[in-house]
């Protein structure tokens, strides 16, 4: 701890009074606190201004005990009673415990006024003052609640660190691991935080967690080492982080040996990852075990590094110390093991060497020279003697050292040769291979090429048998490879064409197609290829160009196939059907490109290729869609009607009537066309379907002049599909046209009457058309009417034929009514002219009525008179009738009815109408 400095009383006399540990902040001052401020002391002359500053604000606190500064008063006058027990605990003349002044006034304000704004600072001091008196737990304490409540503080990482070192001393492992671990949690930019990675690590160590404890080393280390990477020490470290740093490496030296695995540093670093200081870690380890020795172990971890870290430079450094460690133990067969590992690592052709230059090391290859020399000198005696799979194994490995290391010598064809052998014998059938095909084609010409090129295929076979999955599948394909590099390079060889064939039929069950045909190729050409051999090879091409969609070469290669192919053998009916798919298959192609004649042509000719393959259904068929799609409709009806008979069960009958049925329509056969339509509506599931089927079959007999037929027909339509209501109605209206074609007028009638009946009980079905053909329906219904109306003749006796003539002048006048009130235009405008027409004749008719024959001169004049005022609203009211169709020219309607009308008023009212010629000038007029 340190003392106030001397310059504490003017501070003091400013309102300042607090001591702090090295790296702490500075706490605020009372001259920093807001307003309201707290009196100052006053200003004078004294020996000792800080027992004055005491003085006076304990002279505050008696004479305002409620006064709202006392809480700040009583915190700086334990600041104040802090500071001189702080100057006295540096000139040994410490309080003992509880008589610490300041800790009792910060308790006291701490109960007292447990909110106090500034509680964080009183809590801090509090904790301190009880440490400088010695009262050790009641500081724990003070730190702990301190901790708990003002983690946000700028203290929090030191009362941490302290609570720590409190509770490591008492053994509190586990909890000082806590406290450490919280001021971590504050971050790196805490003074205590190297500390706290330290204390961390020791922590976690005396509860036997060495990992967790290592992790802790590890950081302390990443912060310290960085990214040195040697077995030797950094320079320029200071004093006192050198020894930390040494204390760090031996306790993690002694982390990784109490792990129990002497790899457990690889391990290690292998799960959390590696570090650029491994090497020092490493050494530092292996001197351990050393100074115990125990060489096995110290051997081990310099081996481990040179095993995880094989690029570094100082890899072979370490394996050498491996065996400069078990000479010194006297374990000469460890020591043969290792010169064995250090050939092996750093030899020419060595991994090592890809990121090192050999001439930056010569003592590292001179090591290998003669390691290497001692190693291979020894197997290779223990090979010839034991001939056991062990010594198989160690002369092989010094074999492959050897040729890899000595490539040019004139022995190493033979060599590879012996090698490939070996293998063979110890059952290394895949190494085998390798080396077998490396003897046959890398030494150039050599009298072992051609044997041990066939020997490689024999060792491809057997060790495919052991092999699963996609590791048996490289396998195989590079066995394939081998086997063509074979035949291309001893053509001669016996075995040359057989090996060929073989390729190619693996590489067609590989699909590599293009490769297949390219290894059969040569066997079809070759003149001392057997029968056997030329058929296999065709077969492969033939299924090749087929799978390539080649097939035009393929219907090729399938007839030197089928040539081939005696006519008992099993497998001529499946060549035959690939024949046909294949001649099928170019018709697809022309399809596709929209050669549609060329496409049918292909699929007629199988029939001539290969008469009684099943594919001949299909073709056919398609052959007449291919006409079809051209217009070509006699030749497809030439195809259909006779597949149709010869395929009655065939699944694509329904599609063929549906066809015939478009064929005949389009070929103008209509009578034809009904038939298979009929067919259709009587078959077809899908109701939509065959209500239009049913449709087109009454059309196709009313286009054909069948109207029997076509009224048969369409009576069905409208029994099976009364609904939708509109086309049932066209149907109807269909049905009139035909029966008046026939002068049926009652039918006609009845099926007018029948689409008004539609239309009225159509609900929200009802549309414009269906309106329109209800409203025609109407005005025609209304003809009859209207000629029995004209047919009644007002004669004598008058009363009863004037009454005959209303009763049918009142029905025709409902009848238009009706009819125009569907709103359709020409529909309503006929129907208001012949309305005004009625009533204009009508009120004609009164006055040409038969006279009363008893009349003398004076009644007959009287009578005419009255007959003129009956006859005369008749004509107002046609006038009326007759002027709102002639207004419907302002809506743009002038039809021949409208046209009528205007006619009719031009006699009726001349002076208004007459004038006008055109229909125009009418619109002009009314409007």
């Amino acid at each position: 701890m340190r003392t106030c400095p001397a310059l504490l009383t003017a501070l003091l006399l400013a309102g300042c009074s607090s001591v702090h540990l090295p790296g702490s902040s500075r706490e605020p001052t009372i001259g920093s606190l807001e307003a309201p401020q707290l009196p100052d002391a006053p200003r004078q002359q004294s020996d000792n201004p800080r027992k004055a500053a005491i003085q006076h604000y304990q002279a505050f606190l008696d004479e305002s005990p409620e006064n709202v500064f006392v809480p700040e008063a009583m915190r700086r006058l334990a600041d104040l009673y802090l500071a001189d027990e702080q100057d006295a605990l540096g000139e040994g003349q410490a309080v003992a415990g509880s008589t610490s002044r300041a800790a009792q006034l910060y308790a006291q304000l701490l109960k007292r006024y447990p909110d106090h704004k500034r509680n964080d600072t009183a809590l801090y001091q509090l904790a301190r003052a009880y440490e400088q008196s010695g009262e050790t737990e009641p500081a724990m304490q003070a730190l702990s609640h301190y901790a708990d409540k003002y983690s946000e503080n700028d203290k929090y990482d030191e009362a941490q660190f302290r609570r720590g070192e409190y509770l490591f001393v008492r053994r509190q492992f586990r909890d000082a691991e806590a406290a450490y671990q919280a001021v971590l949690d504050t971050g790196a930019d805490s003074d205590f935080h190297q500390q706290a990675l330290y204390k961390l690590g020791w922590a976690r160590f005396k509860q036997n967690d060495y990992e967790s404890a290592l992790h802790a080393y590890i950081s302390l280390l990443d912060e310290i080492l960085g990214a040195h990477d040697s077995t030797e020490l950094p320079d320029g470290l200071a004093r006192a982080d050198q020894e930390r740093l040494d204390d760090t490496l031996r306790a993690v030296s002694l982390s990784f040996s109490y792990l129990g695995d002497t790899k457990s540093i690889q391990g290690y670093f292998s799960r959390q990852g590696n570090k650029p200081y491994e090497p020092l870690l490493y050494a530092r380890l292996a001197g351990l075990h050393l100074s115990k020795e125990r060489y096995s172990d110290a051997a081990d971890t310099y081996r481990l590094f040179a095993e995880a870290h094989p690029q570094h430079r100082e890899a072979p450094l370490f394996q050498s110390r491996v065996i400069d460690v078990y000479k010194k133990a006297g374990f000469g067969a460890r020591v043969l093991e290792e010169k064995q590992a250090f050939v092996e690592r750093y030899q020419p052709a060595g991994n090592y060497w890809q990121q090192h230059n050999p001439e930056d090391s010569p003592d590292v290859l001179n090591q290998v020279q003669r390691h290497l020399r001692d190693v291979a000198e020894h197997y290779h005696a223990q090979a010839q003697q034991q001939k056991k799979p062990a010594a198989y194994t160690e002369a092989g490995r010094w074999y492959r050292l050897f040729l890899s290391a000595f490539p040019a010598s004139k022995q190493a064809p033979y060599m590879n040769f012996l090698y490939a052998e070996l293998l063979t014998s110890a059952g290394s059938h895949g190494e085998a291979a390798l080396q077998y095909e490396r003897t046959a084609y890398n030494y150039g010409e050599h009298e072992k090429a051609a044997e041990s090129g066939y020997a490689a295929l024999l060792a491809y076979r057997k060790h495919e048998s052991a092999l699963q999955g996609r590791k048996r599948t490289d396998w195989h394909l590079a066995g394939i490879t081998s086997a063509l590099h074979f035949a291309t390079k001893f053509p001669g060889h016996k075995q040359a064409l057989p090996v060929r064939t073989l390729a190619a039929q693996q590489l067609y069950a590989l699909k590599d197609y293009q490769g297949a045909i390219a290894a059969a190729l040569p066997v079809t050409e070759n003149p001392r290829a057997t029968t056997a051999l030329s058929l296999s090879a065709w077969t492969v091409i033939a299924h090749s160009r087929f799978d390539l969609q080649d097939y035009l070469k393929a219907e090729a290669a399938y007839q030197e196939v089928l040539a081939r192919t005696p006519n008992n053998d099993e497998k001529r009916n499946a060549l035959q059907e690939k024949l046909a798919a294949s001649i099928y298959k170019q018709g697809e192609q022309a399809r596709s490109s929209g050669d549609l004649a060329a496409a049918a042509g292909h699929f007629l000719r199988i029939a001539s290729a290969v008469p009684r393959s099943p594919i001949n259904v299909t073709a056919q068929y398609d052959a007449a869609a291919a006409y079809i799609a051209l217009k070509r409709w006699p030749d497809a009806i030439r195809i259909l009607e006779p597949w149709r008979k010869a395929n009655p069960k065939h699944k694509l009958q329904p599609d063929v009537t549906r066809k015939l049925a478009v064929l005949y329509r389009e070929n103008g056969q209509p009578v034809l066309a009904a038939g298979e339509f009929e067919r259709i509506a009587s078959t077809e599931k899908d109701p939509a379907l065959r209500r239009e089927a049913r449709l087109t079959t009454a059309s196709l007999y009313q286009q054909a002049g069948r109207g029997d037929r076509a009224i048969e027909a369409y009576k069905r339509f409208i029994k099976e599909f009364p609904q939708p209501v509109e086309p049932a109605m066209e149907a109807q209206y269909q049905l009139v046209q035909l029966y008046d074609k026939a002068g049926q007028a009652d039918r006609k009638l009845y099926w007018q009457g029948q689409l008004v009946k539609s239309d009225r009980a159509a609900g929200k079905q009802r549309t414009d058309r269906t309106r329109y053909l209800a409203a025609h329906a109407r005005l025609a219904l209304v003809a009859g009417e209207q000629t029995a109306y004209r047919q009644v003749l007002l004669k004598e006796p008058l009363k009863k034929s004037l009454a005959k003539k209303k009763k049918h002048m009142k029905a025709a006048i409902k009848g238009y009514t009706e009819a125009a009130a569907y709103k359709v235009a020409e529909v309503s405008t006929e129907a208001t002219f012949r309305i005004g027409k009625i009533y204009q004749d009508f009120g004609a008719a009164l006055m040409t009525s038969e006279r009363p024959r008893n009349l003398n001169e004076e009644e007959l004049e009287q009578y005419e008179i009255l007959l003129e005022e009956q006859a005369y609203p008749f004509e107002e009211k046609a006038i009326e009738i007759h002027e709102t169709n002639a207004q419907r020219t302002t809506d743009g309607l002038y039809d021949a009815w409208v046209r009528k009308s205007l006619a009719e008023l031009a006699e009726l009212m001349p002076v208004r109408y007459a004038k006008q010629e055109k229909g125009e000038d009418f619109v002009a007029v009314l409007q």
